[in-house]
């Protein structure tokens, strides 16, 4: 039979060890949440592994026996060491098996006033959501323009809360776990789309027994029943551990960030994860390994103003490079040819006019281009956002084959992507005029119109009728030395005999050119 108390509070599950001033910290940032007194507190007290931990145990179950505020205090004493997994993992399933959800906070955890009452308007919401696993009131130091709660699919062991029929699918089994991950060819997307590695590196330590933690096999048994992760916008907890004092922790301040002094409204929202979140976090984990070429470059500047001028080609390769670093998680373009289109709209700067792109897919293409070649230009995005349209036969075997074949590597479901992406990355980019056009280019080309004449024009079109379309279309507006770029030339028959056409019947002396990474490129006469 499950406890719930009058208020059907969760319980606080609160870890220490051998830290006195850390767990006080936590302990008196709790009690200024209003719900605490009205909340049961079970504080975990493991045993010392060693001599050298015995005085700070010691210490920390003398301050316990002196707390006070809570609706209940149970200090629990292992009499043997249970080490970290042993501590927190028994301790939850003990706490949520009797009350069916459980709010867990470590010694190091220094909690926002509005802390618990964001935890339990969650726990009440999402109480009969199977789908919703975990509640997190940690968010890392990124920025956007979402909603006050959002679900991110990563778990936080900073501060979070659960339901016992979600705990029932923790796995221990840090091997099965990577296993089976890997059979469902997920473990690029358990590492957040390839931008941390670490995650899938710490369930192959922890399999090998080179590491012991839990939350990592958390987060994989989450991930395998497809569940969901609320986080807060508003981080309400700050991590004071990254000071070499825990058990797995480093010094460091990259996570650190004060808790917010503000409330988080819990509100019903949409049961998916947010695109525009996961995408920010992509680019979190991305932009916190530094490139080793930056650094060079960056001691190179040391030397003086006659190296820098010496080492400028470098510096444009080095932030080409960190472009595509940057909005990989926005473009399927292979890294080399990324970078080729940047390297070949990069010679042509000169050229005056706005950037436009035809089949822009999450816009990380054209997002690069903007953040490359400045903010003084207009930037035109056309997509359909729906897919591809259906290849014809003029476009060839090879097209129609791969409209067939939906479990492709390279399908991206028909190329179909969301318009939120695309504005996520042009926000990045730091443009400030941005013109998105939704539709298919037989509909909204025609009616294009700029005060600027077009100085680069990208063409991923990919079949015949939607490149002529393209061509039709925007070939006049380019300026006399603009750039064409035809992404699909060497790709799909259909879009080459596309350009061949155009080009014989209306602009014979403009040429297709190769360029020394196979990128089709015309410089309009």
């Amino acid at each position: 039979m499950l406890l719930r108390n009058q208020n059907n509070l969760a319980p606080i599950a609160l870890f220490v060890y051998n830290r006195p001033d850390h767990t006080r910290r936590t302990v008196e940032a709790l009690l200024k949440n209003d719900l605490s007194a009205q909340s049961v507190l079970y504080a975990f007290s493991d045993a010392p592994a060693n001599d050298s931990a015995r005085a700070g145990v010691a210490a920390v179950r003398d301050y316990l026996k002196t707390v006070s505020g809570f609706a209940q205090v149970h200090v629990i004493e292992r009499e043997k060491n249970l080490g970290l997994i042993g501590a927190i993992t028994g301790g939850v399933t003990e706490v949520v098996n009797r009350h069916g959800r459980v709010i867990v906070v470590e010694d190091d955890i220094v909690t926002s006033p509005h802390f618990l009452r964001y935890m339990n308007d969650a726990l009440d919401l999402y109480e009969n959501e199977p789908r919703v696993m975990h509640v997190s009131a940690f968010m890392f130091p990124v920025k956007g323009d979402w909603d006050e709660t959002f679900f991110y699919n990563t778990t936080s062991c900073w501060g979070w809360a659960t339901w016992q029929r979600a705990w029932d699918n923790y796995n221990p089994d840090a091997a099965a776990l990577l296993a089976e991950i890997e059979s469902r060819g997920a473990l690029n997307r358990f590492d957040i789309d390839g931008a941390c590695r670490s995650f899938s590196d710490q369930l192959r330590q922890n399999a090998a027994g080179s590491m012991k933690t839990w939350a990592i096999k958390w987060y994989a048994s989450v991930f395998l029943q497809g569940g969901l992760s609320l986080h807060p916008k508003y981080s309400l907890v700050r991590n004071i551990g990254f000071d070499g004092s825990g058990v797995n922790s480093t010094v460091t301040n990259h996570y650190d960030q004060e808790s917010s002094s503000r409330p988080v409204a819990v509100e019903s929202i949409e049961l998916k994860e947010d695109p525009l979140v996961r995408a920010a976090m992509w680019a979190f984990y991305r932009q916190s390994r530094p490139s080793q070429l930056r650094l060079l470059f960056n001691n190179f500047k040391q030397i003086g103003a006659r190296a820098v001028s010496f080492l400028e080609p470098w510096s444009i390769s080095i932030r080409i490079a960190s472009l595509y670093r940057k909005y990989s998680y926005f473009t399927m373009i292979p890294a080399a040819i990324f970078r080729e289109n940047l390297s070949l709209a990069w010679r042509q700067r000169r050229i005056a006019g706005a950037v436009v792109e035809c089949g822009v897919w999450r816009g990380g293409m054209i997002a690069a281009l903007a953040e490359l070649l400045g903010e003084k230009r207009a930037y035109y995005l056309f997509d359909s956002f729906e897919g591809l349209p259906p290849a014809q036969e003029e476009d060839g075997k090879a097209a129609l084959d791969y409209q067939q074949d939906k479990l492709a590597s390279n399908y991206f479901d028909n190329c179909r992507a969301d318009i939120s992406f695309a504005e996520k990355a042009m926000s990045l980019s730091g443009a400030k005029e941005v013109k998105i056009v939704k539709g298919w280019f037989s509909e909204t080309l025609p009616a294009f119109r700029s005060d600027q004449a077009i100085a680069i024009l990208r063409l991923d079109g990919d079949w015949y009728a939607s490149t002529m379309d393209c061509l039709n279309g925007l070939y006049h507006h380019v300026a006399p030395g603009g750039l064409i770029i035809i992404d699909d030339y060497y790709t799909w028959g259909g879009c080459r005999r596309a350009v061949d056409e155009f080009l014989a019947s209306k602009n014979p002396r403009d040429e297709v050119k190769r360029s020394r990474r196979g990128v089709a490129y015309i410089v309009k006469n």
